[in-house]
């Protein structure tokens, strides 16, 4: 009988960076249609550069969150606080981007959640869109 080592690698910052060093950021193709893992971070806070090990452990935490946190409806949070900015793709038959219909940019005012109709009713204005 074969004795067979289970490789495992560990989550270290090295590893982290490591991968993510290696991959392109999501839309930065020339017609700006192909995701990936790693998005553009536009938070109003300040971190360190893009590349930067703070930047990798963003993304890799940013990515847990995605798969933890999947058919919850929370990954909007994480796209308004880090500033991610989305493209709207209309796919083809074969479920392929075909070409880029809108663009919501970190500053957008359609990222406000509207105020409830009831709300608005009584008196209070209403976000700007």
């Amino acid at each position: 009988m074969q004795n067979i080592t289970k490789s495992t690698k560990t989550l270290t910052p090295a590893n982290i960076a490591q991968f993510y060093d290696a991959q392109e950021y999501s839309y930065s193709d020339a017609e700006g249609l192909q995701s990936t893992l790693k998005k553009h971070l536009n938070p109003a806070f300040q971190i360190e550069e893009e590349g930067s090990t703070q930047e990798n452990m963003l993304q890799c935490m940013l990515g847990f969150r995605r798969i933890e946190t999947m058919h919850a409806g929370l990954r909007w949070f994480d796209i308004k606080r880090y500033g991610i900015e989305i493209p709207r793709r209309v796919m083809n038959a074969s479920g392929t981007p075909q070409y880029k219909s809108d663009f919501l940019s970190k500053d957008d005012k359609r990222r406000a959640l509207q105020i409830p109709l009831k709300v608005r009713e009584a008196g209070l204005e209403a976000n700007p869109r």
